[in-house]
Formats: C-alpha cells, structure tokens, sequence
C-alpha cells in the first residue's frame, strides 16, 4: 500500500501478506522476524513508483 512506501527514502515496510491456504487466499500480517527487514530501492525505481502514483 501507498501507506507502507517511503518514497523519500526509497524504502517499502512488509506489512501484509497474501497466505494461501488450500483454495483460499487471504491477508494476514507478516510472519514476526528477529527484525523488520525494509526494502530498498534504486533512485530510478522511486522515480517510476512517483509517476505511477501520480
């Protein structure tokens, strides 16, 4: 979700997932981890995320 990106950082926090059980597929947060583990990306994958959300 939108919510979940930090552009200006370039980062992106997991905070749900899709889970498939069987036939069915739901949301559902994340397994726990020791840590977050953020997302990082390139300047010129920011720049495509802000014209696409525009």
């Amino acid at each position: 979700m939108w919510t979940d990106t930090h552009l200006d950082a370039g980062l992106l926090t997991v905070t749900r997932q899709l889970v498939v059980d069987g036939w069915e597929v739901y949301e559902d947060a994340p397994r726990p981890m020791p840590a977050p583990v953020p997302s990082s990306w390139t300047s010129g994958t920011v720049e495509i995320l802000r014209q696409h959300r525009a």
